[in-house]
């Protein structure tokens, strides 16, 4: 039996109860199925379509896996030599699938199973840095990658330290950072517009209602903001300092990340960072504030439990799904790691109150403000909550025995 009784709502944060989605904590593999039955070697970047179902890069099995809301997984493509180290995804409003297909050096699309390569050329050695269309253009081992409204993909173009656009026409423009004639490229930490600027083995891209890119810049740990302006990109350092890693919490450039990669913004407009090295989530508001979201700076774990009570290894993707759920690919721990947004404002820990005994596990929750309602609730699978006890005064006495079958998970929270 797990308790999650999450924390206040401070400063708005948005309180998670994380849980195993999919995959064997530990056991690396290609096995389908579900839960822990399904097994990844490398889960890296997350993408689904309008269903919820997830499309996942799993590196080092060179396939494209999908998974879908009921965790079930299967193997879309791949598991032989046509993928050569996958990692970015993305999905059109049409249901085609594209793939930064890395050691291969191009991007690949995938529509009604059929896979084709739409950008570059594939193959270790036709790497390059050459704008053009379709097979007239290369890249450098491409990761992450992102669609606007307009079915325009954006790529960061990780060893040509570039970030790169593709029309859905295959027309291969470079929008910011210089590039080596023959592949790879000039990294640094300008800002600047187009050509000026640069990066540092930039790993992830995504793009905002505005078509403003961000981009995890990955070997700078920071996060930068590309902005356009008629066939100019304006680069500017978004939060983070450049070649400063470290754990910080703080506003822009006073904030620090430790190898940011996976990127994603949630329905208002806050930026969400798997900060990898640091095995953590990281929140960024519009205003550029940084807070730590879920895990412990520093400290690896493959632990369940609401924000920082969370712990991962080593996380690279994100993904909101259509209810505000945030999934991550805990890459360590060879696992999809799901954040159950909780309603209403929690309980703080402080008048919270657990113990097991006689086969009895008990819960109480006392009333800390004449007035409030405080709601208790019991899950299964993190995902369909029902109200077990409430108050209006006083206290509550909840217990339940502890032997039966299966997970049950608690939450407590002030009823809005």
């Amino acid at each position: 039996m797990v308790l999650f009784a999450s924390a206040l709502v401070a400063c708005g944060q948005p309180q998670f109860a994380f849980t195993n989605f999919a995959g064997l904590i530990g056991g690396s593999g290609s096995r389908d199925g579900t839960w822990t039955n399904a097994w990844f070697a490398g889960p890296f970047s997350l993408t689904r379509d309008g269903a919820d179902t997830m499309y996942l890069g799993d590196y080092y099995n060179n396939s494209i896996r999908m998974i879908t809301p009921g965790s079930l997984v299967t193997t879309l493509a791949g598991g032989s030599p046509s993928y050569n180290r996958p990692d970015g995804v993305a999905m059109d409003s049409l249901g085609n699938l594209y793939v930064a297909d890395q050691d291969n050096n191009d991007i690949r699309k995938i529509t009604n199973g059929v896979v084709s390569v739409f950008a570059g050329t594939a193959g270790s050695g036709t790497l390059g840095t050459n704008d053009g269309t379709g097979a007239a253009a290369k890249f450098y081992k491409p990761t992450g990658l992102a669609l606007d409204a307009g079915g325009n993909l954006y790529v960061a173009d990780r060893y040509n330290h570039l970030i790169r656009k593709v029309t859905p026409g295959a027309v291969v423009t470079t929008l910011a950072g210089l590039g080596k004639a023959g592949g790879g490229g000039y990294p640094g930490t300008n800002d600047g517009v187009g050509s000026a600027a640069r990066f540092n083995f930039p790993s992830c891209v995504t793009v905002d209602s505005a078509t403003n890119l961000f981009v995890a810049d990955t070997s700078n740990h920071t996060i930068r903001k590309m902005t356009p302006s008629g066939a100019d990109w304006t680069v500017t350092t978004f939060a983070g300092a450049a070649g400063q890693s470290g754990t910080n919490d703080g506003v822009g450039i006073a904030a620090r990340f430790n190898t940011p990669r996976g990127l994603a913004f949630d329905s208002a407009g806050n930026l969400f960072v798997a900060d990898s090295n640091n095995h953590t989530i990281r929140m960024i508001t519009p205003d550029g504030t940084v807070t730590t979201i879920a895990g412990s700076p520093g400290v690896t774990g493959s632990k369940g439990g609401t924000n920082g009570t969370a712990r991962f290894s080593g996380p690279r993707g994100l993904l909101f799904d259509s209810a505000g759920n945030l999934f991550v690919t805990d890459t360590g721990n060879y696992r999809i790691s799901k954040g159950v947004l909780l309603d209403g404002a929690g309980v703080p820990p402080a008048f919270v109150a657990v113990t097991a005994a006689g086969g009895l596990f008990n819960l109480q929750v006392t009333n800390y403000a004449p007035g409030s309602e405080v709601v208790i609730e019991v899950s299964s699978n993190l995902a369909a909550w029902s109200p077990v006890a409430t108050n209006t005064a006083g206290s509550i006495d909840y217990s339940d025995s502890i032997a039966g079958e299966g997970p049950r998970f608690y939450r407590a929270y002030l009823k809005p």
